[in-house]
């Protein structure tokens, strides 16, 4: 009798350890096909290959061929392809390219009254993820960058382009995804038109929900932040939990020159600090990625769906970061007649683009 009811048990278990491991696999199928989904729908946003004018050599001379030691006489340069400062490169066509906008808009997502109060951009960055080298970059586009910006009236009939900060796109547009678009477009364009496959708006409201989700990030003061309740003193390591954590990335004095600086250098280090956190967490609980989406749903405009934030948040974590850290567009402040106005480098938007965007062919 005892052997009998031995090998019932052992019947059991077997069999619940089977239905365990069918259920393994059915979770595994499925996160692999949400990859798959995620990855398929990124890269059907790529748009045409850049036209962007690199094919210049040091010498000012416009170069159409390269030389071909195997051939006779030079080739042609084939799609893609471009000679930057004497140097041979192909684009790489597997990057992807998410754009992340900070809105300074309260509260929850509401549309725009009409079209010239979307909201602005008032920070912008670019996620950009290298399959080849499993290398992830951060770029930061300054808020007051001057470029041509595409105008729209309040109905929404296109007006013109003309030169203005970066961050007034949004504002042009519904505050959703016409706003988006358009921002999308200019950014691009800015960038020497660079596919972006992705992107996300958030409302500055979801820092506390977002920063609270990971257990707050630690940062050590860059200056003295005193807003409502907040009363941070410069150089003191802080623990930023809810409005804390808003304030410090958004709060800036505008009667004080350059004091957009001083917070795009906060929103840098607290972007980094919170990027490190949610990665370790991330080893350990996968499923973070969908919660924070959860949690910025209410706040945030997106492409994105479950497949893409399943797709990216499993490939990221076998990502390491640029060993440049956070980069920053270079560039030159200086007073405007109303508006501080900052003027890009545009040789240096050039070098990354090549360096983010293109690889080196060997000749």
């Amino acid at each position: 009798m005892k052997d009998f009811f031995k090998k019932k048990w052992v019947r059991v278990i077997r069999n619940i350890l089977l239905v365990l491991a069918a259920i393994a696999l059915v979770i595994v199928l499925v996160v692999l096909g949400l990859r798959y989904k995620g990855k398929r729908s990124l890269m059907e946003n790529t748009r045409d290959l850049p036209a962007i004018d690199l094919s210049v050599s040091s010498d000012g001379v416009v170069v159409q061929q390269v030389s071909d030691e195997t051939e006779d006489t030079p080739r042609q340069l084939k799609e893609g392809e471009v000679i930057y400062k004497d140097k041979l490169y192909s684009y790489n066509r597997d990057v992807i390219c998410m754009l992340i906008m900070g809105i300074d808009k309260k509260g929850e997502l509401s549309e725009a009254k009409d079209g010239i109060d979307g909201g602005q951009a008032d920070a912008l960055f670019l996620l950009i993820l290298n399959p080849h080298n499993k290398i992830y970059s951060v770029l930061t586009i300054n808020r007051n960058t001057m470029t041509d910006i595409d105008v729209f009236d309040r109905e929404g009939n296109f007006v013109g382009t003309r030169p203005a900060q970066i961050t007034l796109q949004h504002g042009y547009g519904d505050g959703k995804e016409v706003s988006c678009e358009r921002q999308i477009r200019t950014v691009s364009r800015f960038m020497h038109n660079i596919p972006i496959h992705t992107y996300a708006a958030i409302n500055i409201a979801a820092i506390p929900a977002l920063n609270d989700a990971i257990g707050g990030v630690d940062v050590t003061a860059l200056e003295d932040i005193k807003h409502g309740k907040t009363d941070i003193k410069a150089g003191t390591e802080v623990h930023l939990m809810g409005e804390d954590a808003r304030n410090y990335v958004q709060y800036r004095d505008v009667n004080v020159y350059a004091s957009n600086d001083a917070r795009f250098a906060r929103q840098k280090q607290y972007l980094a600090a919170y990027v490190q956190k949610g990665r370790e967490l991330l080893k350990s609980n996968p499923g973070l990625g969908v919660d924070l989406y959860n949690i910025a749903t209410d706040y945030m405009v997106t492409d994105i769906d479950v497949s893409r934030v399943t797709y990216m948040t499993t490939e990221f974590l076998g990502y390491t970061m640029n060993e440049k850290g956070i980069m920053t567009v270079p560039g030159k402040l200086e007073q405007g007649v109303n508006f501080e106005e900052f003027y890009a480098d545009d040789e240096a938007v050039k070098d990354l683009v090549v360096e983010l965007f293109y690889e080196p062919v060997e000749e």
